[in-house]
């Protein structure tokens, strides 16, 4: 009933596609009775699925959004505020490769092609490889780091038994994976990789890390990964936070309607929240970054930087000197209204790159930058251009993007409101006619049809579908306490895999660098003392 009333309401469905349990259809033969796929996507998500689908996309899976165990898979984008967007939902029984193809199909239907740039999944290929074979791009696909140092932490604890070489073997991996530079990368990666084949404690570790991580190493890298803007998967992890525990209140959702009101709702407060961010602006965390790093910069002092010329700098690092980042600035043509600025330097993330991760990565100005600028400023070097045609142009973008979230607004507050005028007028016209009626019989034959209307509104809706479980509707999604010993048992001494300092990387480092000039004479030397 939700789905037709969308349907036949004046304005742009959200429902792109529907596939109903107990109906088969038959230009779907992949799909079987018992299929559920519903894929939803707003005229307004369409237009920020348009714009910003080129750059980055995110997708996973939210379970538990309803009673009948079906998987809510995501897809989102980052937007010009360096936030993630939800751009397109779609509620289904299955995940394979056919129902995510479809999914991905329905939404090139409507926003036609698209060439992304970066993709970012989980450790299943089915999102990549639907992607794929959807819009014939091969997009750079990335894995959460967050992840992927998890998942690192546990093999290294269950395959490696030395408490110190859990420790020794986990910082070089670090190491490995925040390399910026890809030659270094590669010479490092060849080295440690014989380092763990020849240490007797670290052969099943060997075999488990290049089996599964060196082959695909484009895809967890730092230095596969530059200007890419992105390093977790954390936009997509706030989603699931915000429909779970702000929308559905912490509490176990089983109605489907419900959920699909709830994602119309997200969708639209997100582009209430756009409006608000093009008409007042928004300190995002992006900005928030921007402005610690240039607090950080004024506690540092200009003589770190060497002019190398050719708009190519120089800055040592403050807590090591041996170590130096290389800022330079780029042709890119930016807008004086560009979000991502920092307004004391007047500059924005796209006129300034370092060889830092907090510029390479995390995109945003790191403080070697806003140390230059400030370095230029002292000696008159920085100059800001007149732009006042530039701003003009995109004031009247400005104006057009909120002439489309209004309209979006519009036509949601419609379709949740046509039904109920349509109520409220014929109760209007059912009151006129019975003031005006003096047959008793007619008058008692009405009040038993508005007694069965009033019946209607108040129980809930019948459905063929079946509970998976019988947790009560307002259930709160309780915590389980841990279960704990009274036993005491003596302390083991085991060392905790922390992340290595900066001294810490630059010595294993220059211990990969060294082993791989050594002869292989040499290397049986070391034996145990490899890594």
């Amino acid at each position: 009933m939700l789905v037709e009333e969308m349907k036949q309401s004046d304005k742009e469905s959200p429902v792109l596609f529907y596939e109903q349990q107990g109906v088969v259809l038959t230009a779907y033969n992949y799909l079987n009775k018992n299929d559920f796929v519903m894929v939803l996507q707003t005229p307004y998500q369409a237009h920020i699925m348009k714009e910003f689908g080129n750059n980055i996309v995110c997708i996973d899976s939210t379970f538990k959004t309803t009673g009948y165990d079906f998987t809510l898979i995501t897809v989102m984008v980052i937007d010009e505020f360096g936030e993630g967007y939800p751009t397109g939902w779609c509620l289904t029984t299955r995940e394979d490769h056919h129902v995510v193809h479809l999914f991905f199909e329905t939404l090139k239907q409507r926003i036609g092609m698209i060439n992304t740039r970066w993709i970012m999944t989980d450790d299943a290929d089915q999102f990549y490889n639907a992607w794929k074979s959807t819009f014939s791009d091969s997009p750079h696909k990335l894995l959460c780091t967050w992840h992927v140092d998890r998942a690192w932490r546990g093999a290294i604890a269950s395959k490696i038994a030395n408490a110190e070489l859990q420790c020794q073997v986990y910082h070089s991996l670090h190491t490995l994976a925040q390399e910026t530079d890809i030659n270094t990368f590669n010479t490092m990666l060849l080295n440690f990789e014989q380092q763990l084949q020849e240490h007797p404690d670290t052969g099943i570790f060997a075999e488990y890390f290049i089996t599964y991580y060196s082959a695909r190493k484009e895809q967890w890298a730092l230095c596969y990964r530059r200007k890419a803007g992105i390093n977790t998967n954390m936009h997509v992890e706030s989603f699931h936070r915000l429909l779970k525990y702000v929308y559905m209140k912490g509490r176990i959702n089983k109605r489907v309607d419900e959920c699909i009101h709830l994602l119309l709702k997200i969708a639209r407060d997100k582009g209430f929240e756009c409006l608000i961010k093009l008409e007042k602006g928004k300190v995002s965390h992006r900005i928030s970054c921007i402005r610690q790093r240039h607090k950080s910069s004024v506690e540092l002092s200009t003589d770190l930087i060497q002019d190398n010329g050719l708009d190519l700098w120089r800055v040592v690092s403050s807590k090591n000197p041996l170590l130096y980042y290389d800022v330079h600035k780029e042709d890119a043509r930016c807008s004086p209204n560009c979000p991502l600025r920092c307004t004391e330097c007047d500059i924005c993330i796209h006129q300034y790159s370092c060889t830092c991760p907090d510029s390479l990565v995390r995109l945003t100005i790191c403080k070697h930058i806003h140390l230059l600028i400030r370095k230029l400023y002292q000696n008159n070097m920085y100059n800001v251009h007149n732009t006042s045609h530039t701003i003009t142009s995109d004031a009247q973008l400005k104006q057009n993007e909120t002439t489309k979230i209004l309209q979006e607004m519009t036509s949601l507050s419609h379709q949740t409101s046509s039904s109920a005028s349509h109520v409220h007028k014929n109760i209007a016209t059912l009151q006129s006619l019975a003031s005006h009626c003096n047959d008793t019989y007619i008058l008692k034959t009405v009040n038993n049809f508005v007694c069965r209307a009033i019946n209607i509104i108040h129980m809930k809706s019948p459905t063929i579908m079946h509970y998976t479980n019988n947790t009560p509707v307002t259930a709160k999604i309780i915590t389980q306490n841990p279960f704990h010993s009274q036993r005491k048992r003596p302390r083991k001494s085991t060392v905790k895999l922390a992340k290595p300092s900066s001294i810490k990387k630059m010595l294993i480092q220059q211990s990969l660098f060294v082993n791989s000039e050594m002869t292989s004479e040499e290397k049986c030397k070391q034996g145990e003392n490899a890594i």
